[in-house]
């Protein structure tokens, strides 16, 4: 029996391959938002699977395999995708981290809104900062880890062999670390200046009573928060430059560790 051309065991092979990749852009930052459309990504992970069908090769001869052996084998492939995909999302969240502590310190922890990439109500300050970051992870090619991390990981991993190791959790272990670090280093410039701010302002309130202090101190604590991160927008860049390179290379690492 043929479907599109394809043999049963050729079929087969491409639809474990899809469900790799599938699971790995449908998980990515950007790429996997439900802002972009299903068919669309579905699109792009069947183009992506049949430009690698050629390359890569079955270790498991599937015409002896039974149906519940092949779906435990799509299930490893899915959770091959996934993990590369949470192991990215997780550097986004530290920016997105930082920007949120920033915000409750500016007095914005209050006023959410719904991110159209998540679905879910977060911190207005959060949003803008993961709208500047998905600008910044398309401006330094970053997306393009993804498509590396596809490749390689059909050469390290073949079809059908995956399985969990201790390397695996090691590396989530080191990069959960690394992101509150990262979401320190892009807080410490505002949350520094917004607490010698915060100690100005209440220096004022015992000099001059009569002030109201609550009302200045709203917009000099907004004014302070924007000054800052306006003006550290050259450090800004530097510091994705080196989370993407952090993020690129934990990719290949775990694709690498199998």
């Amino acid at each position: 029996m043929e479907y599109l051309g394809f043999s049963t065991v050729e079929f087969e092979r491409f639809v474990l391959i899809m469900m790799r990749v599938g699971s790995m852009l449908f998980s990515t930052p950007l790429i996997g938002s439900p802002a972009v459309p299903s068919a669309v990504k579905v699109a792009l992970a069947a183009a992506v699977s049949l430009t690698l069908f050629p390359t890569v090769g079955a270790t498991v001869l599937l015409k002896e395999v039974s149906l519940y052996h092949l779906a435990g084998l799509a299930l490893g492939e899915v959770m091959l995708g996934l993990a590369v995909g949470l192991l990215a999302r997780l550097f986004l969240a530290a920016m997105e981290l930082g920007a949120e502590a920033v915000g409750f310190q500016m007095g914005f922890g209050i006023a959410t809104a719904v991110d159209p990439s998540t679905q879910v109500h977060t911190a207005l300050l959060a949003q803008f900062q993961s709208a500047v970051t998905a600008l910044f992870f398309l401006a330094t090619d970053a997306h393009y880890y993804f498509f590396r991390a596809i490749s390689e990981s059909f050469g390290r991993v073949s079809l059908m062999e995956f399985q969990l190791n201790e390397d695996l959790y090691l590396i989530f272990l080191r990069v959960t670390r690394e992101v509150f670090i990262i979401a320190v280093q892009f807080a410490a410039p505002a949350t520094v200046v917004l607490l010698l701010t915060s100690l100005a302002l209440g220096i004022v309130a015992r000099t001059v009573p009569q002030m109201n202090i609550f009302i200045v101190g709203i917009s000099v604590q907004v004014a302070a928060g924007f000054g800052v991160l306006f003006f550290s927008v050259s450090m800004m860049g530097l510091l994705y430059g080196q989370v993407f390179a952090a993020m690129g290379g934990s990719i290949l690492r775990l694709v690498r560790s199998f």
